[in-house]
């Protein structure tokens, strides 16, 4: 009776952790699903191999408290250009010059001239100039990466020539 009860006890523990292995297995799969198609491609799992490389930075494939401050740290350094502590909307919005952009939408992909998954300035700036044209032939232009965003002032899905005055200024158009 008592060896039944220990068993039935290391049975639930067995369960127990099968669970929560299934669950850090699902968060890994939400994570690695880039473009949220239910699907971990091949490309979505390559990516996911390269970001854990290249998180952690004691080569142990673990990213811990010390390279997240390293990396909120460095984030900080790249993006507070008047150095106040925080990033506000303008410094966000032109964050594509000092930080790299994931070339993950369609669009985004048209303009990762390298092949390399993410967009540089030059590629950037290329983007926000076409984008800068179609706003001057048609007055406005519907928003459809995250670098546009920062330069939807109004936020309401369209740059118009007014917001693209900023475009203008930060692309050297």
């Amino acid at each position: 009776m008592v060896k039944e009860s220990g068993m039935k006890k290391a049975l639930v523990v067995l369960i127990a952790l099968l669970f929560l292995a299934g669950i850090a297995e699902a968060e890994k799969f939400k994570r690695a699903d880039k473009n949220k198609d239910g699907i971990v491609d091949v490309k979505e799992k390559q990516a996911a191999k390269k970001h854990k490389k290249k998180a952690g930075q004691n080569k142990n494939e673990v990213i811990n408290e010390d390279e997240i401050a390293a990396w909120k740290k460095l984030r900080m350094e790249k993006m507070d250009l008047n150095r106040d502590g925080k990033i506000d909307a303008d410094e966000k919005r032109i964050s594509w010059r000092h930080v790299k952009s994931r070339a993950n939408t369609a669009i985004k992909k048209k303009y990762d001239l390298n092949g390399d998954g993410w967009l540089d300035q030059q590629e950037a700036k290329k983007l926000l100039k076409d984008k800068y044209e179609i706003i001057k032939t048609k007055g406005e232009a519907k928003v459809d990466t995250n670098i546009e965003e920062g330069y939807d002032t109004n936020e309401d899905g369209v740059i118009d020539s007014e917001e693209a005055e900023a475009i203008k200024e930060d692309a050297n158009l």
